[in-house]
């Protein structure tokens, strides 16, 4: 299926195909004028023939959007008129009309209408010209003035285009600005259900009797609930996003989280001795990688225990 901006290159390139078949018709009628008088004419020819090769090579990507056809309507705007003060009779009531003309199919958006569009306006012009034209005056004998005709139809074809294809882009513009509105309100919403599920699962693991450590695979931790905090006297905000290796406090418990993050060895209700604060403390210490249903680790889960002795110095 084509592409949108294969679409309206493949359009363009035909309005443009037939503006140049109408301008080398008009040469052709006026073809030994050209050679007697007007020579240079042919270079515009070649002018015309190249833009026209030129747009048939650009990418597609060019065609993305309405800028590159505002550019070729400039563009053919000057080839129109140029056609019409060369090759048949450009005054300054059909200039005004041309421009007439683009506003009106502007206005109407269809391409459809611009064909009754470019009757009217043929038929003003033509009107104006019988009514201006004096005694004796017939328009079928006014060969320079008929050749303007096709002129309207393919501006009138082009303006309504171009105001068509506007009023799409305009149309995907608001359709792509809503949905962005509605996914920026999911991804708040999804945000907030993030913020509400951590909060629980904070609330959860403060409950715990048990203090719970948890690194990622980069050896940085990632949680240290309150017992934690009890256990070695020190707040969380102090440790999350820190290296284990870097918190001396820890002591031996150190070589068990390396042991689970480096080897990926689990520990068993293994016993440790730190000291925190002069005051000796004997840890149950439990440790296991962290896994998802595919086997893939993501981190490592340490579990802490405080044995409670009646030794002196100890708790």
């Amino acid at each position: 299926m084509a592409s949108n901006a294969q679409i309206r290159k493949k359009n363009l390139i035909w309005i443009r195909a037939i503006l140049t078949l109408i301008i080398f018709l008009l040469g052709i009628y006026n073809i030994f004028d050209i050679i007697e008088l007007k020579k240079y004419i042919f270079f515009y020819f070649v002018v015309l023939l190249l833009s026209n090769l030129i747009f048939m090579l650009l990418p597609f990507n060019f065609f993305e959007g309405t800028k590159i056809h505002y550019i070729v309507f400039i563009l053919d705007i000057i080839f129109i008129s140029l056609a019409a003060y060369w090759l048949a009779y450009l005054d300054f009531f059909f200039f005004i009309l041309l421009f007439v003309t683009i506003f009106m199919a502007a206005l109407g958006q269809s391409v459809v209408l611009s064909i009754v569009i470019a009757f009217i306006v043929n038929f003003i012009y033509v009107y104006f010209k019988i009514q201006t034209g004096g005694v004796g005056f017939n328009i079928f004998y006014e060969e320079n003035i008929l050749l303007n005709l096709p002129f309207i139809f393919i501006v009138a074809f082009y303006g309504s285009y171009l105001a068509e294809k506007a009023q799409e882009d305009l149309k995907e513009k608001e359709k792509l600005e809503a949905a962005n509105k509605v996914l920026s309100q999911k991804i708040k919403d999804i945000q907030v259900e993030k913020e509400n599920i951590i909060d629980f699962i904070n609330i959860v693991y403060n409950s715990f009797r048990e203090g719970i450590i948890i690194i990622d695979n980069d050896g940085l931790i990632q949680f240290f609930n309150s017992k934690c905090e009890n256990i070695f006297g020190v707040h969380s905000s102090k440790v999350i996003n820190v290296n284990y290796t870097e918190l001396e406090f820890l002591g031996d418990l150190q070589k068990i989280l390396y042991e689970i993050h480096n080897k990926k060895l689990p520990a068993f209700d293994k016993i440790i001795e730190i000291k925190i604060g002069g005051i000796k403390k004997n840890i149950l210490v439990n440790t296991t990688s962290i896994k998802d249903k595919n086997g893939n680790i993501y981190g490592s889960l340490c579990v802490l225990r405080q044995i409670l002795t009646d030794l002196k110095g100890e708790k």
